[in-house]
């Protein structure tokens, strides 16, 4: 029997793993966000929409634990969720119903994404990308076996810090000014190549594999990683790019498992994963999702982005 192509990069040079839970080795930075991220539904509901759940949904098995018992008056942010939330799982159904190609997938998850995104304490530093035309911009970013870059297709979604705010804006602009031509992230694209970009999605349809998926993912957060070195050495910066991973949902369907990337001593990558991290199934798995979005959204706040900054401290 051949052996399925996600077990072939642990042979690249550097190897690309892909671990499915954290040992000794994991990081404590890695396994800090892990366990900061709502992935067991604890407290994702505000308890003030239990009886609507329950009376438009009466076949929905919504576990108590997913209510927020403190959440009791219901606030037009929890309504704006709760209505885009029905909105998303009844458009989720519909595209199961209808099987549906990916690019209505990719057009719903999407919408999960810039729901979040558009919230004001994120202050517009977020935005997401379509990157599925986009190849890896160099082969140097890519794992080799026997001196050939590993094939890689591209992922569909991109998450990207936003030159629309002013602060990174500014930094961008600082690092275009004394090198006009660098690439920011691993993309070929030009627009999207100015952008640093801290997480991807990869999307099917229902029935995609997704051990490809996974792959796919792997690949193109090996190749972000390795540009974030590339960068810090390129800078000759005093500063250093601190605890660096970046994170990789593939969703399926209804379906989003999560994934995240971080660097070995010796140059290989670890993808620990998957994690289930909800989707657009129910209004449970639903609700899941859009609390993982917001706590990933502001680690890239308040984690990813001062490292990316320190890459490019003046020496």
């Amino acid at each position: 029997m051949s052996e399925h192509p996600i077990c072939r990069p642990k042979f690249a040079t550097p190897p690309l793993k892909f671990s499915p839970s954290p040992d000794d080795t994991t990081p404590k930075f890695v396994l800090d966000l892990i366990k900061s991220l709502p992935l067991n539904g604890v407290s994702v509901i505000p308890v003030g929409l239990k009886q609507r759940i329950q009376s438009k949904y009466p076949l929905e098995n919504v576990p108590e634990h997913a209510f927020d018992a403190t959440a009791t008056d219901v606030t037009d942010s929890d309504e704006e969720i709760f209505n885009l939330i029905i909105s998303r799982v009844e458009k989720a159904r519909e595209h199961f119903r209808e099987n549906e190609p990916e690019a209505p997938w990719v057009a719903l998850d999407t919408n999960v994404l810039e729901h979040v995104f558009a919230q004001p304490a994120l202050k517009g530093m977020l935005s997401v990308k379509d990157v599925q035309h986009s190849d890896i911009n160099s082969k140097r970013l890519l794992p080799q076996v026997n001196d050939t870059a590993i094939p890689a297709k591209k992922a569909d979604l991109a998450i990207a810090l936003s030159n629309t705010n002013q602060d990174v804006r500014a930094l961008y602009h600082k690092i275009r000014t004394k090198e006009p031509t660098i690439q920011l992230s691993q993309m070929s694209e030009t627009s999207v190549s100015r952008l640093t970009l801290p997480g991807c999605v990869e999307v099917g349809e229902p029935g995609k594999s997704y051990l490809e998926a996974a792959l796919q993912l792997g690949v193109w957060c090996y190749a972000g990683l390795k540009k974030l070195e590339e960068l810090q050495s390129q800078s000759g910066s005093i500063g250093n790019s601190g605890d660096t991973l970046l994170f990789g949902f593939a969703a399926v369907g209804t379906d989003w498992k999560l994934h995240f990337a971080y660097n070995e001593e010796g140059g290989g990558v670890t993808i620990l994963g998957p994690y289930d991290s909800g989707g657009p199934k129910g209004i449970f798995q639903a609700f899941i999702l859009h609390r993982v979005v917001e706590t990933l959204a502001k680690w890239i706040l308040t984690e990813y982005w001062p490292n990316f900054k320190r890459i490019f401290q003046d020496p």
